[in-house]
């Protein structure tokens, strides 16, 4: 399947620490040119972390062309915006509850 031309990337991330153990997760939207393609789960991590996710599914599934460092990983968004030409927006928001992390809010009942 034929990708768009990509113009922007957007990192849309909600990330959670665990108080108790003192780990940091999050779970990450990635957007091209205005549309969702990604919802990344739940996962292990925090700062640049869900960036890094995202880059690394934006080239395993064919949006844009990266090469992988010789002991993994790829170059970071804002490398990768600089060099291909394209712009990206990344947004963070901290939550205080681990449920907060999944993106469809759970349905209340009435």
């Amino acid at each position: 399947m034929r990708r768009p031309k990509v113009k922007s990337v957007s990192v849309v991330a909600k990330t959670w620490r665990d108080k108790k153990f003192g780990n940091t997760y999050n779970s990450t939207d990635v957007l091209v040119n205005g549309d969702l393609v990604a919802r990344l789960p739940f996962a292990y991590g925090g700062g640049s972390m869900p960036e890094q996710r995202a880059v690394e599914w934006l080239v395993k599934n064919g949006f844009i062309h990266a090469e992988e460092y010789k002991h993994g990983g790829y170059p970071s968004l804002w490398r990768l915006a600089e060099d291909l030409n394209f712009s990206k927006y990344v947004d963070t928001t901290s939550v205080s509850r681990k449920n907060d992390l999944y993106h469809e809010p759970k349905s209340s009942k009435r």
